[in-house]
C-alpha cells in the first residue's frame, strides 16, 4: 500500500500501489493528486476506494454544461393575456408572436468553467463570463414574481466589457442563483483567485 498526504489539505491517504502515478481526487478536499511512489506510515488515513479498475477521476479542465435556461414565459404574463384578448384582431397575433421572439432570442447557459448570455435568432451575439471573474449574484422578485415563481438575477463581474449582467425572467431564481455561486465559488478555488483581489486597491 502507498500512504501519503493530501498536498492541499495534508489529509493521510493510502491507496493499492499499482495506482502509482495515476491522478486522483482528495476525498476530503477534492483537491487532485498525482500518487506518489512513496511509503509513509500514518496512523490516520482516509482510503481511496474504486468500484471498477482504477481509473482517473474527471478532469477538472473537461467544460460540462450545468444549464440551459429561457425566459420563463410567466415573465411575460401581461403581455400574452392581452395577446388572447386581441387574438381575433392582428393585433394579439403580433403581440404573441411578440413574446415567443423575446423568448426564442434569449438564453442563459451556464457550464462549470462560463456563464453564456446568448442574444438574436438568426444573427447571434453571445456574451461570456469566466466564472472566476463573478464577484456576486443577487436575486430581485416582486411579490407576483415570487407568486409565479420567476425573478431577476444580477450578476456582478470583474470583466471591464460586461461588469454587470441582467438575467430576467428566470425561473426558480433563488435555486439558480445558488447553483451559480457554487460554481463560481469552485472555479475561483480551482484558478487560485482570492476574494481579496477583487477589493480595489
Amino acid at each position: 500500500m502507498l500512504k501519503f498526504d493530501c498536498p492541499h489539505c495534508g489529509q493521510h491517504i493510502e491507496c493499492d500501489d499499482s495506482m502509482y502515478g495515476s491522478k486522483v481526487q482528495c476525498p476530503v478536499c477534492k483537491g487532485d493528486i498525482i500518487i506518489p511512489n512513496q511509503l509513509k506510515p500514518e496512523a490516520k488515513v482516509a482510503t481511496l476506494s474504486f468500484s471498477n479498475s482504477p481509473a482517473i477521476q474527471e478532469d477538472e479542465d473537461n467544460e460540462k454544461d450545468i444549464f440551459n435556461l429561457r425566459p420563463s414565459a410567466k415573465a411575460f404574463l401581461g403581455q400574452i393575456i392581452w395577446g388572447i384578448i386581441l387574438l381575433p384582431f392582428v393585433i394579439g397575433i403580433f403581440i404573441l408572436l411578440d413574446v415567443w421572439i423575446k423568448r426564442a432570442s434569449l438564453r442563459y447557459r451556464l457550464t462549470n468553467q462560463r456563464l453564456f448570455i446568448q442574444r438574436g435568432l438568426i444573427a447571434k451575439h453571445i456574451e461570456e463570463i469566466e466564472l472566476f471573474r463573478v464577484k456576486d449574484a443577487t436575486v430581485y422578485q416582486g411579490i407576483f414574481q415570487r407568486i409565479l415563481g420567476f425573478g431577476k438575477i444580477t450578476v456582478l463581474t470583474t470583466d471591464d466589457s460586461t461588469p454587470r449582467i441582467e438575467m430576467i425572467g428566470i425561473p426558480n431564481p433563488i435555486n439558480v442563483k445558488e447553483t451559480l455561486r457554487t460554481y463560481y465559488r469552485a472555479s475561483r478555488k480551482h484558478e487560485k483567485v482570492q476574494v481579496a483581489e477583487f477589493i480595489p486597491s
